[in-house]
């Protein structure tokens, strides 16, 4: 289930956009919403890059354990 917030709604994790306002401006002195934007996507990728890595490495186990079929990918 995903929740939603609107654009303009000040709710919207404002811990997280302030905080990454007080580091961008600390070391730029200018911020602007596209700064924070590009900064939430970044972090975004990141995150998404560990958790394949994860995925994959813990696909790689089962490889050795299960019959192929159970396993997303593994090598002859």
């Amino acid at each position: 289930m995903f929740t939603y917030y609107q654009a303009e709604n000040s709710t919207a994790e404002p811990a997280l956009v302030n905080a990454i306002e007080q580091g961008l401006r600390a070391q730029h002195g200018v911020v602007t919403e596209d700064d924070i934007l590009m900064e939430l996507t970044k972090w975004v990728e990141a995150s998404d890059n560990d958790i394949l890595s994860d995925i994959y490495q813990q696909n790689d186990q089962l490889c050795g354990q299960w019959p192929a079929p159970y396993a997303l990918r593994c090598y002859a």
